[in-house]
Parts: structure tokens; C-alpha cells; sequence
């Protein structure tokens, strides 16, 4: 089975209740004339959306219908979705993975709410999809999040979390996507392989710390754990894609894999279970290690009490 790879990548969970300034949801048209209107207003909006219980809160359907408004009024579509899908991912790599329930199934609202061109029946298009049945353009914006590095040095650990729920938030969708349809904007399987690759095929660099290498499998980790089923269901397809997309990491170079398969699916599981393991050996070793430290040290003070107490009954 052959993919023709379109980026742009289904959600479950219970809804949870957003708070939402109400002076957003009369937002007028001259707010929204120019670019710079736009990116205000998606900034305000997206500062807004949290959490909460409060009795200040609106429903889900008219926080979604204020960005459906909005696109529909913005004078630059394309740009109005391209800022819009970026400050979801970002919102997406500001929360913990459990929390992004909520944020999940707005997205999934939002598919839900076809968007016309102002004054027409007609479907608001932009890049060749439909606003925002199809998400277009987010695929493009998830791309920009794999340009990440995990072994590069520089890269802070806040730059790391954030990475870390990205990844989760994808997996989710990807779990919760129609694996029949090869362009469902919510399924990044590919991104998936890519993650799997770089942790459990690729030769980490040289100069790569513990902590980022096992940063790389805790990435692949958040894959299967949330999109486990779907990647096993994609194996047994054997789901391939065009040109060097889906080829191995240098580990496993002498196989013809172009994208899922049972074979690759096992070599993953094995290799899983190798960085378990190594894992619990080091965690063991440092354990020994404390607890050998703290029987040396224990010996030395018994040592130095004894000397000392020669000490004094010499001088007596």
C-alpha cells in the first residue's frame, strides 16, 4: 500500500469547557480588515483559551464560531489560517498532554464547522482545502516542528517539553484518524516513523548526551503509548511512502523498508525494550553507586571517630 504523503494530519474525549473573554465574540469586522488585525486578534484570542471551571465560561461552538467569523471576514485567508494554525500547535506545546483533551476536541469542532465565502454558499477554499473541514495548511505548519533537533546541545529543555507535547498532541490525532483515507488532515503516521527512526534506528551523534538520546526514545515512547494501535494497524498494511520518506535509519540500512511494515514493527519493539533495559541497568548502577558512596562514607566517618578517639586516649 503506497502513500502519496499529504501533510496536513481524529480526536475522541470528553469535552471540557473553555473560558473565553466574551468581548471576543462581538469582534467587529474593522478588527479583521488588515493582516496585522488578524495576527492581533488571534493573539488576544489564543491568550484567552485556557482551562477552567469557571461560570464564566461559553460553549465550545462559539469560541469555534468566532474563528469560522473570522476567516470568513479576514481580507488574507491564507494568512489568517497559516497564524491561526501555528498558535494551535503552540498552544499544544505550552500543554501537558493530559490537558490537551480539550484543545483535541476543539480541533475536532472546528473540522465540524464548514466555513462559506462571505455572502455565498459557496466553501471558503484556501491552498486546495476547504476552511476548516480539510485544516488546510496545518500539515505545512506540523512540518516546520520536525526542522527540531533533539541531539543539538543548544536546544534548552523548555525547547524540549515543548517538543515533547507537540509530539503527543500529533500522536492523539494521529490515533483518531480514518487510517482509510490517505488524506485525513489528522494523520501523521509519518511524522511517527520519522520519530521511531531517529530514536531506535539512527546511530545517535557522537557527541550526543545520555540525557538527549534518551530524550529521542522517550519521543518514540509518546508515539506508542498514544497512536500505538494505529502505527500496528499501518504495520500490518505494510503503508509505504513515495521516494526516501519511509527508508531505514543507517542501524538497519540493508532493508527495504519504504514506510510500515510487521518486520519494522518488531525491530521497533525489540529496540524499545533494549533502551529499557539499558535504562534500568544505569538506573541500578547509580543506585549501587549512592548506596556504596553512602557505605564508604559511613566507613570513613567510623574510621576518623576511631582515630580520633585514639587520639584523646593517647592525650590522657
Amino acid at each position: 500500500m503506497l502513500r502519496t504523503l499529504l501533510i496536513t494530519a481524529k480526536p475522541r474525549y470528553c469535552f471540557s469547557r473553555l473560558i473565553f473573554n466574551r468581548r471576543y465574540l462581538s469582534l467587529s469586522t474593522a478588527s479583521m480588515t488588515s493582516t496585522a488585525g488578524i495576527d492581533e486578534t488571534l493573539s488576544e484570542f489564543f491568550a484567552q483559551y485556557s482551562l477552567n471551571d469557571s461560570s464564566d465560561e461559553v460553549t465550545l461552538s462559539a469560541i469555534v464560531q468566532v474563528l469560522a467569523d473570522q476567516v470568513q471576514q479576514a481580507s488574507k485567508v491564507e494568512d489568517y489560517v497559516w497564524d491561526a494554525n501555528h498558535r494551535i500547535l503552540k498552544l499544544a506545546g505550552e500543554t501537558n498532554p493530559g490537558p490537551q483533551d480539550a484543545l483535541i476536541e476543539f480541533l475536532v469542532k472546528l473540522r465540524q464547522t464548514p466555513v462559506t465565502k462571505a455572502g455565498s454558499d459557496e466553501p471558503l477554499v484556501c491552498e486546495g482545502g476547504r476552511v476548516w473541514t480539510d485544516l488546510p495548511m496545518f500539515g505545512w505548519a506540523a512540518r516546520d516542528l520536525w526542522n527540531f533537533d533533539i541531539y543539538n546541545k543548544d536546544t534548552k529543555l523548555e525547547e524540549l517539553n515543548t517538543f515533547r507535547c507537540q509530539n503527543a498532541f500529533l500522536a492523539q490525532l494521529t490515533a483518531l484518524s480514518n487510517l482509510d483515507d490517505p488524506k485525513d488532515p489528522f494523520d501523521y503516521s509519518l511524522y511517527a516513523l520519522w520519530t521511531l527512526r531517529t530514536a531506535l534506528e539512527d546511530t545517535p551523534p557522537k557527541d550526543a548526551s545520555a540525557g538527549r538520546v534518551t530524550g529521542a526514545v522517550k519521543l518514540a515512547e509518546i508515539w506508542i503509548h498514544y497512536a500505538g494501535d494505529a502505527l500496528k494497524k499501518l504495520s500490518a498494511k505494510n503503508l509505504s511512502f513515495e521516494g526516501n520518506m519511509g527508508n531505514p535509519g543507517d542501524k538497519y540500512a540493508d532493508r527495504d523498508w519504504k514506510g510500515f511494515s510487521e518486520e519494522r514493527w518488531a525491530v521497533w519493539m525489540e529496540e524499545l525494550k533494549k533502551a529499557k533495559k539499558d535504562d534500568d541497568d544505569a538506573a541500578k548502577k547509580d543506585d549501587d553507586d549512592a548506596a556504596k558512596k553512602d557505605d564508604d562514607d559511613a566507613a570513613k566517618k567510623d574510621d576518623d571517630d576511631a582515630a580520633k578517639k585514639d587520639d584523646d586516649d593517647a592525650t590522657k
